[in-house]
């Protein structure tokens, strides 16, 4: 094992997966770690948001490939929704997989039931504010759109001092710290949902001893 952890980690030759056969308590103990690792990186990456949209890396090569304030600020907004929408599948694929193990207790299976619909009724909410599939077209605010306008117009050949003024100082800073406390304000409350969830699958998953009890 320590063989191929290190050939894993650092990049080296050599297998980087264990040889011997998985047994089946093995390929479930990966499927659950793996589901709620998957789950965990969905809500970091929320987190990440907060931080993203509060600050803007003014770095030249920013400003070569002109990316902007506005351009910034709308990629991570978007980037907040589609994490959303992630979260949600990893949470219904995983409430699915447990489900699965456990489709002769009637009582589980009705209880999981119950929690998906408590869990994703709040984040359907947030994933219908940013209004069509994260898929099929680019989130859009009539905020954001004007400060958009507002910054076309300062690129060009004669920027108006006035505008940029009124953009940067007032209009961006204001609609920069709205999304920071929505998207804060949103992630306090995906924390409480996530903490019910996973309460409630580790006492499905696990007995006292923290030992499986899909066998």
């Amino acid at each position: 094992f320590a063989d191929v952890f290190r050939n894993h980690l650092f990049g080296l030759e050599g297998p980087k997966r264990l040889k011997k056969k998985w047994t089946k308590t093995d390929e479930i103990f990966s499927k659950i770690f793996y589901g709620f690792s998957e789950i965990m990186n969905s809500y970091e990456s929320l987190l990440d948001c907060e931080i993203y949209v509060k600050q803007y890396p003014n770095y030249p090569s920013f400003k070569k490939r002109k990316i902007t304030r506005v351009r910034y600020l709308r990629y991570h907004i978007e980037k907040y929704f589609e994490e959303v929408y992630i979260l949600k599948v990893r949470l219904e694929a995983y409430a699915n997989i447990v489900k699965k193990y456990f489709k002769n207790d009637t009582k589980i299976v009705a209880n999981i039931d119950k929690l998906k619909k408590s869990i994703f009724s709040p984040l359907e909410g947030i994933i219908k504010t940013r209004g069509s599939h994260v898929h099929i077209s680019r989130y859009t605010d009539p905020e954001l759109d004007r400060l958009s306008s507002l910054e076309l117009l300062n690129l060009g050949e004669k920027p108006i001092p006035s505008l940029i003024i009124y953009s940067r100082k007032i209009v961006y800073p204001l609609l920069r710290n709205n999304w920071a406390k929505r998207i804060k304000d949103n992630n306090k409350a995906t924390k409480r949902l996530l903490d019910l969830y996973c309460d409630y699958m580790v006492k499905i998953v696990f007995d006292e001893k923290d030992d499986l009890k899909i066998k």
